[in-house]
Protein backbone atom coordinates (compact mmCIF):
# COMPACT_ATOMS: atom_id res chain seq x y z
CA UNK A 1 0.00 0.00 0.00
CA UNK A 2 3.38 2.19 0.10
CA UNK A 3 3.69 2.56 -3.28
CA UNK A 4 -0.52 3.50 -3.06
CA UNK A 5 0.18 6.06 -0.99
CA UNK A 6 3.09 7.50 -2.95
CA UNK A 7 0.97 7.81 -6.23
CA UNK A 8 -2.04 9.52 -4.42
CA UNK A 9 0.47 12.50 -2.20
CA UNK A 10 1.93 13.28 -6.05
CA UNK A 11 -1.48 12.92 -7.83
CA UNK A 12 -2.93 15.17 -5.45
CA UNK A 13 -0.34 17.55 -4.77
CA UNK A 14 -0.74 18.09 -8.76
CA UNK A 15 -4.14 18.02 -8.83
CA UNK A 16 -4.52 20.61 -5.69
CA UNK A 17 -1.60 22.77 -7.59
CA UNK A 18 -3.69 22.41 -10.70
CA UNK A 19 -7.08 23.57 -8.80
CA UNK A 20 -5.10 26.37 -6.73
CA UNK A 21 -3.63 28.38 -10.26
CA UNK A 22 -7.21 27.73 -11.78
CA UNK A 23 -8.94 29.59 -8.88
CA UNK A 24 -6.57 32.00 -8.65
CA UNK A 25 -6.77 32.95 -12.27
CA UNK A 26 -10.40 32.86 -12.07
CA UNK A 27 -10.71 34.75 -8.94
CA UNK A 28 -8.21 37.56 -10.70
CA UNK A 29 -10.31 37.40 -13.93
CA UNK A 30 -13.38 38.01 -11.55
CA UNK A 31 -12.04 40.86 -10.23
CA UNK A 32 -10.84 42.37 -13.44
CA UNK A 33 -14.19 42.01 -14.50
CA UNK A 34 -15.93 44.00 -11.27
CA UNK A 35 -13.37 46.82 -11.45
CA UNK A 36 -14.09 47.52 -14.90
CA UNK A 37 -17.71 47.26 -14.19
CA UNK A 38 -17.24 49.72 -11.36
CA UNK A 39 -15.18 51.93 -13.51
CA UNK A 40 -18.30 51.98 -16.31
CA UNK A 41 -20.72 52.46 -13.86
CA UNK A 42 -19.35 55.40 -12.08
CA UNK A 43 -18.16 57.12 -15.34
CA UNK A 44 -22.17 56.32 -16.69
CA UNK A 45 -23.79 57.55 -13.17
CA UNK A 46 -21.47 60.26 -12.91
CA UNK A 47 -21.96 61.81 -16.21
CA UNK A 48 -25.65 61.44 -15.51
CA UNK A 49 -25.41 63.28 -12.16
CA UNK A 50 -23.21 66.17 -13.44
CA UNK A 51 -25.46 66.54 -16.76
CA UNK A 52 -28.37 66.94 -13.96
CA UNK A 53 -26.12 69.24 -11.24
CA UNK A 54 -25.13 71.31 -14.21
CA UNK A 55 -29.27 71.83 -15.67
CA UNK A 56 -30.18 72.81 -11.64
CA UNK A 57 -27.22 75.43 -11.39
CA UNK A 58 -28.49 76.68 -14.47
CA UNK A 59 -32.11 76.95 -13.87
CA UNK A 60 -32.42 76.93 -10.51
CA UNK A 61 -29.16 78.30 -8.51
CA UNK A 62 -26.84 76.71 -6.12
CA UNK A 63 -29.11 76.40 -3.59
CA UNK A 64 -31.33 74.16 -5.30
CA UNK A 65 -28.22 72.38 -6.48
CA UNK A 66 -26.66 71.10 -2.81
CA UNK A 67 -30.49 70.26 -2.03
CA UNK A 68 -30.42 68.10 -4.88
CA UNK A 69 -26.98 66.60 -3.52
CA UNK A 70 -28.32 66.02 -0.23
CA UNK A 71 -31.48 63.89 -1.59
CA UNK A 72 -29.36 61.72 -3.80
CA UNK A 73 -26.93 61.47 -0.78
CA UNK A 74 -29.92 59.82 1.39
CA UNK A 75 -31.60 58.20 -1.08
CA UNK A 76 -28.80 56.15 -2.99
CA UNK A 77 -26.74 53.90 -0.99
CA UNK A 78 -22.70 53.61 -1.15
CA UNK A 79 -22.89 56.50 -3.60
CA UNK A 80 -21.54 60.11 -1.97
CA UNK A 81 -22.00 63.42 -4.49
CA UNK A 82 -20.74 66.85 -3.21
CA UNK A 83 -19.81 69.97 -5.12
CA UNK A 84 -16.39 71.37 -4.94
CA UNK A 85 -15.36 74.79 -5.22
CA UNK A 86 -12.36 75.47 -3.09
CA UNK A 87 -9.25 73.62 -2.09
CA UNK A 88 -9.39 70.98 -4.75
CA UNK A 89 -8.07 67.97 -4.66
CA UNK A 90 -5.30 67.02 -7.29
CA UNK A 91 -7.57 65.05 -9.26
CA UNK A 92 -10.27 67.69 -9.27
CA UNK A 93 -7.44 69.99 -10.90
CA UNK A 94 -6.56 67.28 -13.32
CA UNK A 95 -9.96 67.62 -14.55
CA UNK A 96 -10.38 70.96 -14.17
CA UNK A 97 -7.37 71.20 -16.72
CA UNK A 98 -8.33 68.85 -18.77
CA UNK A 99 -11.94 69.30 -19.49
CA UNK A 100 -12.96 65.54 -18.70
CA UNK A 101 -13.58 63.29 -16.09
CA UNK A 102 -11.38 61.75 -13.81
CA UNK A 103 -11.61 57.75 -12.68
CA UNK A 104 -9.11 56.88 -9.73
CA UNK A 105 -10.05 52.95 -8.19
CA UNK A 106 -8.82 53.10 -4.70
CA UNK A 107 -8.41 49.32 -3.39
CA UNK A 108 -7.51 50.13 -0.17
CA UNK A 109 -10.57 51.97 0.67
CA UNK A 110 -12.66 50.13 -1.71
CA UNK A 111 -14.30 52.23 -3.91
CA UNK A 112 -14.33 54.80 -7.00
CA UNK A 113 -13.77 58.31 -7.05
CA UNK A 114 -14.97 60.19 -9.84
CA UNK A 115 -14.14 64.10 -10.92
CA UNK A 116 -16.23 65.82 -13.31
CA UNK A 117 -15.79 69.44 -14.45
CA UNK A 118 -18.94 71.49 -14.50
CA UNK A 119 -19.46 74.20 -17.16
CA UNK A 120 -17.66 77.42 -16.28
CA UNK A 121 -14.56 76.15 -15.26
CA UNK A 122 -15.33 77.04 -11.04
CA UNK A 123 -16.97 73.73 -9.69
CA UNK A 124 -16.43 69.79 -10.07
CA UNK A 125 -18.79 66.99 -9.07
CA UNK A 126 -17.02 64.46 -6.72
CA UNK A 127 -18.87 61.19 -6.96
CA UNK A 128 -17.64 57.91 -4.91
CA UNK A 129 -18.93 55.09 -5.14
CA UNK A 130 -18.02 52.03 -2.68
CA UNK A 131 -17.48 48.67 -4.07
CA UNK A 132 -19.60 46.75 -0.90
CA UNK A 133 -21.60 44.30 -2.75
CA UNK A 134 -18.78 43.99 -5.19
CA UNK A 135 -16.40 43.32 -2.55
CA UNK A 136 -19.05 40.62 -0.87
CA UNK A 137 -19.24 38.90 -4.19
CA UNK A 138 -15.35 38.41 -5.03
CA UNK A 139 -15.59 37.24 -1.35
CA UNK A 140 -17.64 34.84 -1.90
CA UNK A 141 -16.02 33.91 -5.37
CA UNK A 142 -12.84 33.12 -3.35
CA UNK A 143 -14.63 30.93 -0.73
CA UNK A 144 -16.48 29.02 -3.56
CA UNK A 145 -13.31 28.42 -5.71
CA UNK A 146 -11.29 27.26 -2.59
CA UNK A 147 -14.27 25.03 -1.47
CA UNK A 148 -14.86 23.53 -4.88
CA UNK A 149 -11.00 22.68 -5.12
CA UNK A 150 -11.12 21.05 -1.02
CA UNK A 151 -13.91 18.92 -2.44
CA UNK A 152 -12.39 17.98 -5.77
CA UNK A 153 -9.02 17.08 -4.10
CA UNK A 154 -10.69 15.32 -1.43
CA UNK A 155 -12.94 13.14 -4.19
CA UNK A 156 -10.01 12.68 -6.19
CA UNK A 157 -7.77 11.34 -3.41
CA UNK A 158 -10.33 8.73 -2.64
CA UNK A 159 -10.85 7.58 -5.44
CA UNK A 160 -6.86 7.46 -6.34
CA UNK A 161 -7.01 5.30 -2.95
CA UNK A 162 -9.64 2.69 -3.83
CA UNK A 163 -8.48 2.53 -7.60
CA UNK A 164 -4.79 2.80 -6.42
CA UNK A 165 -5.40 -0.25 -3.68
CA UNK A 166 -7.46 -2.60 -6.00
CA UNK A 167 -5.01 -2.15 -8.79
CA UNK A 168 -1.39 -1.62 -7.48
CA UNK A 169 -1.45 -1.99 -3.70
CA UNK A 170 -3.36 -5.50 -3.47
CA UNK A 171 -1.76 -6.97 -6.29
CA UNK A 172 2.02 -5.42 -5.28
CA UNK A 173 1.18 -7.40 -1.51
CA UNK A 174 0.59 -10.41 -3.16
CA UNK A 175 4.00 -10.50 -5.28
CA UNK A 176 5.74 -9.32 -2.33
CA UNK A 177 4.23 -12.16 0.17
CA UNK A 178 5.12 -14.50 -3.13
CA UNK A 179 8.79 -13.42 -3.53
CA UNK A 180 9.16 -14.28 0.35
CA UNK A 181 7.80 -17.51 -0.19
CA UNK A 182 9.95 -18.03 -3.07
CA UNK A 183 13.31 -16.49 -0.82
CA UNK A 184 11.66 -19.63 1.62
CA UNK A 185 11.97 -22.11 -0.39
CA UNK A 186 8.41 -22.86 -1.11
CA UNK A 187 7.59 -22.78 -4.60
CA UNK A 188 4.43 -24.44 -4.33
CA UNK A 189 1.89 -21.32 -4.75
CA UNK A 190 0.54 -19.24 -7.02
CA UNK A 191 -0.72 -15.92 -8.08
CA UNK A 192 -4.34 -15.37 -9.99
CA UNK A 193 -3.94 -11.83 -11.01
CA UNK A 194 -6.97 -11.00 -13.79
CA UNK A 195 -5.03 -7.38 -13.92
CA UNK A 196 -3.73 -7.35 -18.18
CA UNK A 197 -1.10 -4.56 -17.06
CA UNK A 198 2.65 -5.04 -16.34
CA UNK A 199 1.74 -6.10 -12.50
CA UNK A 200 -0.37 -9.34 -14.38
CA UNK A 201 2.83 -9.87 -16.62
CA UNK A 202 5.30 -9.31 -13.72
CA UNK A 203 2.96 -12.00 -11.82
CA UNK A 204 2.84 -14.28 -14.56
CA UNK A 205 6.52 -14.26 -15.21
CA UNK A 206 6.65 -15.33 -11.25
CA UNK A 207 4.29 -17.79 -11.67
CA UNK A 208 6.71 -19.68 -14.58
CA UNK A 209 9.81 -18.67 -12.76
CA UNK A 210 8.08 -20.38 -9.73
CA UNK A 211 7.38 -23.62 -12.36
CA UNK A 212 11.22 -23.54 -13.50
CA UNK A 213 12.50 -23.39 -10.37
CA UNK A 214 10.46 -26.32 -9.32
CA UNK A 215 11.40 -28.79 -11.84
CA UNK A 216 15.39 -27.86 -11.43
CA UNK A 217 15.04 -28.09 -8.26
CA UNK A 218 13.64 -31.66 -8.29
CA UNK A 219 16.25 -32.16 -11.13
CA UNK A 220 18.96 -31.12 -8.70
CA UNK A 221 17.82 -33.15 -5.71
CA UNK A 222 18.00 -36.13 -8.10
CA UNK A 223 21.25 -35.16 -9.63
CA UNK A 224 22.45 -34.80 -6.08
CA UNK A 225 21.25 -37.95 -4.53
CA UNK A 226 22.63 -39.68 -7.51
CA UNK A 227 26.10 -37.63 -6.98
CA UNK A 228 25.97 -38.65 -3.02
CA UNK A 229 25.40 -42.34 -3.97
CA UNK A 230 27.96 -42.70 -6.59
CA UNK A 231 30.52 -40.92 -4.16
CA UNK A 232 29.80 -43.15 -1.31
CA UNK A 233 29.76 -46.21 -3.98
CA UNK A 234 32.88 -45.21 -4.66
CA UNK A 235 33.80 -44.42 -1.16
CA UNK A 236 33.00 -47.83 -0.83
CA UNK A 237 34.69 -49.46 -3.59
CA UNK A 238 37.91 -47.76 -2.22
CA UNK A 239 37.45 -49.39 1.50
CA UNK A 240 37.25 -52.62 -0.46
CA UNK A 241 40.19 -52.32 -2.38
CA UNK A 242 42.15 -51.56 1.02
CA UNK A 243 40.67 -54.08 2.51
CA UNK A 244 41.94 -56.29 -0.68
CA UNK A 245 45.69 -54.90 -0.37
CA UNK A 246 45.23 -55.76 3.68
CA UNK A 247 44.01 -59.75 2.49
CA UNK A 248 47.20 -60.88 2.34
CA UNK A 249 47.79 -59.93 6.08
CA UNK A 250 45.32 -60.68 7.37
CA UNK A 251 45.63 -64.50 5.87
CA UNK A 252 48.90 -64.03 7.96
CA UNK A 253 47.40 -62.93 11.11
CA UNK A 254 44.65 -66.08 10.90
CA UNK A 255 46.30 -69.21 9.02
CA UNK A 256 49.05 -68.81 11.59
CA UNK A 257 46.31 -68.99 14.99
CA UNK A 258 44.90 -71.49 12.81
CA UNK A 259 47.88 -73.63 12.41
CA UNK A 260 48.16 -73.52 16.13
CA UNK A 261 44.69 -74.30 17.20
CA UNK A 262 44.91 -77.27 14.81
CA UNK A 263 47.69 -78.45 16.93
CA UNK A 264 46.56 -78.27 19.81
CA UNK A 265 43.04 -79.87 18.59
CA UNK A 266 44.94 -82.64 17.35
CA UNK A 267 46.37 -83.24 20.69
CA UNK A 268 43.23 -82.86 22.33
CA UNK A 269 41.49 -85.68 19.96
CA UNK A 270 44.68 -87.94 20.84
CA UNK A 271 43.94 -87.81 24.65
CA UNK A 272 47.75 -87.72 25.78
CA UNK A 273 47.11 -84.55 27.10
CA UNK A 274 47.37 -84.48 30.83
CA UNK A 275 44.59 -82.11 33.01
CA UNK A 276 46.80 -79.51 33.25
CA UNK A 277 48.04 -79.75 29.40
CA UNK A 278 44.20 -79.98 28.28
CA UNK A 279 43.13 -76.96 29.95
CA UNK A 280 46.30 -75.25 28.84
CA UNK A 281 45.60 -75.65 25.28
CA UNK A 282 41.56 -75.06 25.63
CA UNK A 283 42.99 -71.67 27.17
CA UNK A 284 45.45 -71.21 23.84
CA UNK A 285 42.48 -72.02 21.73
CA UNK A 286 39.85 -69.63 23.19
CA UNK A 287 42.31 -66.54 23.11
CA UNK A 288 43.80 -67.73 19.48
CA UNK A 289 39.94 -67.49 18.33
CA UNK A 290 39.09 -64.66 20.42
CA UNK A 291 42.02 -62.96 18.37
CA UNK A 292 40.56 -64.00 14.88
CA UNK A 293 37.28 -62.99 15.61
CA UNK A 294 37.95 -59.35 16.53
CA UNK A 295 40.74 -59.22 13.31
CA UNK A 296 37.77 -60.97 11.05
CA UNK A 297 35.28 -58.05 13.04
CA UNK A 298 37.81 -55.15 12.38
CA UNK A 299 37.85 -56.06 8.81
CA UNK A 300 34.09 -56.18 8.05
CA UNK A 301 33.22 -53.01 9.96
CA UNK A 302 35.81 -51.11 7.74
CA UNK A 303 34.50 -52.46 4.36
CA UNK A 304 31.03 -52.08 5.26
CA UNK A 305 29.17 -49.10 3.39
CA UNK A 306 28.49 -46.96 5.65
CA UNK A 307 26.24 -43.52 5.06
CA UNK A 308 27.90 -40.05 7.31
CA UNK A 309 26.94 -40.40 10.81
CA UNK A 310 28.77 -37.76 12.94
CA UNK A 311 29.25 -38.39 16.37
CA UNK A 312 31.94 -37.80 19.38
CA UNK A 313 35.02 -39.80 19.00
CA UNK A 314 37.97 -39.88 20.47
CA UNK A 315 40.35 -39.39 17.34
CA UNK A 316 43.72 -40.81 19.00
CA UNK A 317 41.85 -43.60 20.01
CA UNK A 318 40.38 -43.99 16.19
CA UNK A 319 43.63 -43.87 14.99
CA UNK A 320 45.14 -46.30 17.32
CA UNK A 321 42.49 -49.22 16.04
CA UNK A 322 43.40 -48.49 12.55
CA UNK A 323 47.20 -48.94 13.38
CA UNK A 324 46.66 -52.09 15.01
CA UNK A 325 44.54 -53.37 11.79
CA UNK A 326 47.93 -52.19 9.75
CA UNK A 327 50.14 -53.64 12.01
CA UNK A 328 50.86 -56.87 9.88
CA UNK A 329 50.63 -55.42 7.03
CA UNK A 330 53.58 -52.25 7.87
CA UNK A 331 55.24 -55.70 9.39
CA UNK A 332 55.54 -57.74 6.43
CA UNK A 333 57.21 -54.86 4.81
CA UNK A 334 59.68 -54.07 7.53
CA UNK A 335 57.89 -50.62 8.39
CA UNK A 336 57.02 -49.71 11.89
CA UNK A 337 54.00 -47.64 12.94
CA UNK A 338 53.78 -45.02 15.43
CA UNK A 339 51.00 -43.20 17.35
CA UNK A 340 51.88 -39.89 19.14
CA UNK A 341 49.84 -36.90 20.57
CA UNK A 342 46.82 -36.45 23.03
CA UNK A 343 43.34 -37.78 23.56
CA UNK A 344 41.60 -34.80 21.70
CA UNK A 345 37.77 -35.45 21.05
CA UNK A 346 35.97 -34.55 17.91
CA UNK A 347 32.19 -34.59 16.05
CA UNK A 348 33.43 -36.83 13.00
CA UNK A 349 32.31 -39.83 11.42
CA UNK A 350 34.30 -42.43 12.86
CA UNK A 351 34.01 -45.07 10.04
CA UNK A 352 34.73 -42.38 7.00
CA UNK A 353 37.73 -41.35 9.69
CA UNK A 354 38.87 -43.95 9.81
CA UNK A 355 39.07 -44.39 5.98
CA UNK A 356 40.90 -41.42 6.20
CA UNK A 357 43.54 -42.53 8.26
CA UNK A 358 43.93 -45.94 6.92
CA UNK A 359 44.30 -44.64 2.81
CA UNK A 360 47.13 -42.02 4.18
CA UNK A 361 49.14 -44.68 6.03
CA UNK A 362 48.83 -47.03 2.92
CA UNK A 363 50.42 -44.84 1.07
CA UNK A 364 53.25 -43.85 3.24
CA UNK A 365 53.93 -47.94 3.83
CA UNK A 366 54.33 -48.20 0.40
CA UNK A 367 56.34 -45.07 -0.27
CA UNK A 368 58.69 -47.18 1.84
CA UNK A 369 59.57 -50.43 -0.08
CA UNK A 370 63.01 -50.11 1.98
CA UNK A 371 61.12 -50.18 5.35
CA UNK A 372 61.61 -47.32 7.46
CA UNK A 373 58.50 -45.74 10.31
CA UNK A 374 55.24 -43.96 9.89
CA UNK A 375 54.81 -41.46 12.63
CA UNK A 376 50.89 -40.74 13.27
CA UNK A 377 50.69 -37.04 15.22
CA UNK A 378 46.98 -36.25 16.92
CA UNK A 379 46.72 -32.49 18.36
CA UNK A 380 44.26 -30.29 19.10
CA UNK A 381 45.09 -26.65 18.24
CA UNK A 382 44.07 -23.63 16.84
CA UNK A 383 44.76 -23.34 12.87
CA UNK A 384 44.14 -20.68 10.31
CA UNK A 385 42.24 -22.20 7.27
CA UNK A 386 44.52 -21.92 4.06
CA UNK A 387 44.12 -19.18 1.69
CA UNK A 388 42.13 -21.75 -0.84
CA UNK A 389 40.34 -23.12 1.69
CA UNK A 390 35.97 -21.94 1.64
CA UNK A 391 36.87 -21.43 5.74
CA UNK A 392 39.58 -18.72 5.09
CA UNK A 393 37.53 -15.94 5.51
CA UNK A 394 36.60 -17.48 9.18
CA UNK A 395 39.40 -16.28 10.61
CA UNK A 396 41.43 -19.05 13.51
CA UNK A 397 39.58 -22.29 14.34
CA UNK A 398 39.58 -24.67 16.67
CA UNK A 399 40.22 -27.90 15.02
CA UNK A 400 42.09 -31.43 15.39
CA UNK A 401 44.90 -32.15 13.42
CA UNK A 402 45.90 -35.80 12.45
CA UNK A 403 49.54 -36.07 10.72
CA UNK A 404 50.94 -38.39 9.26
CA UNK A 405 54.46 -38.73 8.36
CA UNK A 406 56.69 -40.91 6.39
CA UNK A 407 60.35 -40.86 5.14
CA UNK A 408 59.96 -42.42 2.43
CA UNK A 409 60.54 -41.38 -1.79
CA UNK A 410 58.25 -38.57 -1.35
CA UNK A 411 56.48 -36.77 -4.06
CA UNK A 412 57.88 -34.42 -7.11
CA UNK A 413 56.69 -30.69 -7.08
CA UNK A 414 54.77 -30.94 -10.12
CA UNK A 415 53.22 -33.92 -8.66
CA UNK A 416 51.52 -32.32 -5.37
CA UNK A 417 49.08 -30.16 -7.18
CA UNK A 418 47.71 -33.61 -9.33
CA UNK A 419 47.25 -35.56 -6.10
CA UNK A 420 43.71 -35.04 -5.68
CA UNK A 421 42.49 -35.73 -8.99
CA UNK A 422 40.87 -39.32 -9.95
CA UNK A 423 42.60 -41.87 -11.15
CA UNK A 424 45.93 -40.12 -10.96
CA UNK A 425 49.13 -42.16 -9.35
CA UNK A 426 52.17 -42.46 -9.19
CA UNK A 427 52.38 -46.20 -8.09
CA UNK A 428 52.95 -49.32 -10.19
CA UNK A 429 50.30 -51.16 -11.70
CA UNK A 430 48.15 -52.89 -9.62
CA UNK A 431 49.00 -51.36 -6.19
CA UNK A 432 46.84 -48.38 -6.46
CA UNK A 433 43.34 -46.70 -8.53
CA UNK A 434 44.32 -43.08 -7.92
CA UNK A 435 41.04 -42.94 -6.22
CA UNK A 436 41.96 -42.93 -2.67
CA UNK A 437 43.55 -38.99 -2.10
CA UNK A 438 40.30 -37.86 -3.69
CA UNK A 439 38.06 -39.73 -1.27
CA UNK A 440 39.84 -38.46 1.47
CA UNK A 441 39.63 -34.68 0.11
CA UNK A 442 36.03 -35.19 -0.39
CA UNK A 443 35.47 -36.80 3.30
CA UNK A 444 37.54 -33.73 4.68
CA UNK A 445 36.01 -31.01 3.04
CA UNK A 446 32.48 -32.94 3.69
CA UNK A 447 33.62 -32.47 7.64
CA UNK A 448 34.46 -28.65 6.94
CA UNK A 449 37.84 -28.94 7.13
CA UNK A 450 41.18 -29.19 4.59
CA UNK A 451 44.84 -31.01 3.64
CA UNK A 452 47.84 -29.93 3.91
CA UNK A 453 50.55 -31.37 2.14
CA UNK A 454 54.68 -31.09 2.56
CA UNK A 455 56.87 -33.03 0.40
CA UNK A 456 60.07 -33.47 -1.13
CA UNK A 457 61.71 -35.99 -3.09
CA UNK A 458 64.00 -38.61 -1.28
CA UNK A 459 62.86 -37.23 2.47
CA UNK A 460 59.81 -37.82 2.77
CA UNK A 461 56.16 -36.52 2.98
CA UNK A 462 53.56 -35.44 5.53
CA UNK A 463 49.94 -35.16 5.21
CA UNK A 464 47.87 -33.03 7.60
CA UNK A 465 44.09 -33.72 8.00
CA UNK A 466 42.37 -30.58 9.84
CA UNK A 467 39.30 -31.04 11.07
CA UNK A 468 37.10 -28.65 13.08
CA UNK A 469 36.28 -30.04 16.52
CA UNK A 470 32.49 -29.56 16.47
CA UNK A 471 30.75 -28.63 19.85
CA UNK A 472 31.60 -31.87 22.02
CA UNK A 473 31.43 -33.10 25.71
CA UNK A 474 34.41 -34.87 26.80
Amino acid sequence: MRVTYKLTIILLLCVAGVLALYGWLSVRREARLIEGDALHDARVYGEFLSELVEQMWTDHGPGATAALLERVNGTVDDVQVRLLTDDLPSAARDALRDGEAVLRLDRDANHVLTHFPLPGGGAVLEVQERLTQEEAYLRDSVQRVVLTSIATAALFGVIAIVVGARFVGRPMHELVMMARRVGDGDLTRRLSLGQRDEIGDLAREMNLMCDHLARARLELERETAARIDAIERLRHADRLSTVGRLAAGMAHELGTPLSVIQGHADLLADGALSPDETAESARVIGHLTRRMAGTIRQTLDFARLQRAVKDAYDVHRLCRRVLDMLEELARRTAVSLRLEGERVMALVDGYQLEQVVTNLVVNSIQAMPDGGEVLVTVRGERRHPPPRSPRASEGVLDVVSVTVTDHGVGIPPDHVAQLWEPFFTTKAVGQGTGLGLPIVQGIVEDHGGWIEVQSEVGTGSTFTVCLPRGRVEE
